[in-house]
């Protein structure tokens, strides 16, 4: 009987059958994945790589031999006009109000200190563009896309005039209530 349970107790210690293929699942499940988070990180940091030198190839394209100092980058930056505009209208003999949220947007980050030093020749320039508007029409989308045109194109007139670049791509309307 002693000698069963030394038997026994040399089975248990050594790593039957059964132990074995457990330990040789588990070194196989760990190799596994250590290959697939090795494959994983090359693949993300091979990426980053292609992606930098596409961009650069971009931004060496944008700039011109006119403008050295132009930039295009390949993110748009966003501004927005900070208050928003409230417009009064006389419609019909009834006075009406607009309030309208603007953001710029450009690809040149340094057009942002311009539109910061600009600032009240810019609210002064869209003021007038916002009242010449009839306020029937800005309640049709022809007549918001109208609107969202002009303001870029007077604000790109304004921006060429005091910096010698237009700098600006669009004018998003980003709120807008007629009462």
């Amino acid at each position: 009987m002693a000698d069963e349970e030394i038997q026994d107790q040399t089975a248990d210690t050594t790593g039957g059958p059964g132990k074995k293929k457990k330990l040789i699942i588990i070194g196989v499940v760990i190799v596994l994945l250590a290959l697939l988070g090795g494959g994983i990180a090359y693949f993300l940091l091979m990426g980053d790589n292609d992606v930098e030198s596409d961009v650069e190839g971009d931004v060496a394209e944008g700039v011109t031999s006119d403008e050295p100092e132009a930039v295009v980058l390949e993110r748009p930056v966003y501004h927005k006009l900070r208050p928003e505009f409230i417009i009064t209208f006389d419609a019909n003999n009834r006075q009406r109000y607009m309030q309208i949220q603007v953001t710029v947007v450009t690809r040149d980050p340094t057009i942002i200190e311009s539109l910061l030093k600009h600032d009240p020749l810019i609210r002064n320039a869209l003021i007038m563009v916002f009242s010449s508007q009839d306020y029937l029409k800005l309640q049709t989308s022809e007549g918001k896309a109208s609107l969202k045109q002009q303001a870029t194109q007077r604000i790109q007139e304004l921006l060429l005039a005091e910096t010698g670049r237009e700098g600006i791509e669009t004018v998003l309307i980003t709120n807008m209530v007629l009462q």
